[in-house]
């Protein structure tokens, strides 16, 4: 395992919200994408308003070979947590 680096990062933003960050909001990988995360070294991370994806440096070439794949796309499904938004 080597060192995780940011791949990308998804925040809930809407004006409805106090300061336009949609804290009661958190994604959840479905199981295929996990089966994947788990194959090209990613990891999710959820934020109090989004998430963020990493990447194994160690496993860039993996990366980099499924990334052209469209048969296989990440698929993060939005929860609220608590029943509701805050």
């Amino acid at each position: 395992m080597g060192r995780y680096l940011q791949l990308f990062s998804f925040i809930a933003e809407h004006g409805f919200f106090a300061y336009g960050l949609c804290r009661g909001l958190h994604f959840v990988a479905t199981p295929k994408t996990n089966k994947l995360f788990s194959m090209t070294g990613l990891l999710s991370k959820n934020m109090t308003h989004g998430i963020r994806v990493l990447y194994d440096q160690d496993k860039l070439d993996t990366l980099h070979a499924q990334a052209g794949d469209q048969e296989e796309p990440l698929h993060l499904i939005p929860r609220s947590l608590r029943g509701k938004f805050k």
